[in-house]
């Protein structure tokens, strides 16, 4: 029976880290947008609206420099931490300097976590 639960663990392990995936390439459009000089309001709207965000704003956007410029350790980090303070949708990338971001649906607050 505890090589049942693994292996069903295992899958929804799996169905998460696809799923978290699949935000982190959603997340890389508005990402580009957010650092470039003179976006459109409406393109940014439309990629946060691809990323799952809802189109009526407010948004608030969180960013997290640890230094490492490869995609992963800083992303997840920033992700758990938006998840844990409550924060509603959300979307998590990379800005092109290497700085993780978050685009949050509403204000939250990540210092306690």
């Amino acid at each position: 029976m505890l090589h049942e639960v693994a292996a069903i663990l295992g899958r929804c392990q799996e169905t998460w880290s696809r799923r978290r995936a699949a935000d982190h390439r959603a997340a890389g459009e508005p990402g580009a947008l957010l650092a470039a000089p003179g976006t459109e309001p409406t393109s940014l709207a439309a990629a946060l609206q691809e990323c799952g965000l809802p189109a009526d704003g407010p948004y608030g956007v969180i960013t997290a420099d640890t230094g490492a410029r490869r995609v992963g350790p800083a992303e997840g980090a920033l992700a758990e931490a938006v998840a844990h303070a409550g924060a509603g949708p959300s979307a998590v990338g990379r800005l092109p300097d290497g700085t993780a971001f978050a685009v949050v649906h509403g204000a939250v607050d990540v210092s306690e976590v």
